[in-house]
C-alpha cells in the first residue's frame, strides 16, 4: 500500500512500521529523540509560516533537527550492527 500524499505538498520523514521485526524494540532514549525531532519539526514549520520568519532561527532548528536525526541513526546502528531504524520520505 503506497503512502498517502501530504496535503501541504511538503515532504516529511516518518518511521516505517512495516520494516520492524518482532524482536525490534525502541529504547527510551530513541523514543525521546524522536519526540524531540518531532518538536523541532513543529517549531520549524511554525517559524516558516510566520509573516517574517527569522532566518537564523530556521538555520538553528534545521541544524538541531539534523543532529537529532544523526544521533537516532547512530543509536540504531549501534544496537544491532546494521541500521534498524528505517526513515522513509513521503
Amino acid at each position: 500500500k503506497p503512502p498517502k500524499p501530504c496535503l501541504s505538498g511538503r515532504r516529511s520523514i516518518r518511521l516505517n512500521p512495516i520494516k520492524f521485526k518482532e524482536d525490534d524494540h525502541m529504547t527510551f532514549s530513541s523514543f525521546r529523540l524522536m519526540q524531540f525531532h518531532q518538536k523541532l519539526d513543529r517549531e520549524l514549520r511554525a517559524e516558516l509560516k510566520r509573516r517574517w520568519p527569522d532566518v537564523f532561527r530556521i538555520q538553528k532548528l534545521k541544524r538541531l533537527k539534523l543532529a537529532v536525526k544523526d544521533r537516532l541513526q547512530k543509536s540504531a546502528i549501534g544496537r544491532g550492527g546494521k541500521s534498524r531504524l528505517h526513515l522513509q520520505k513521503i
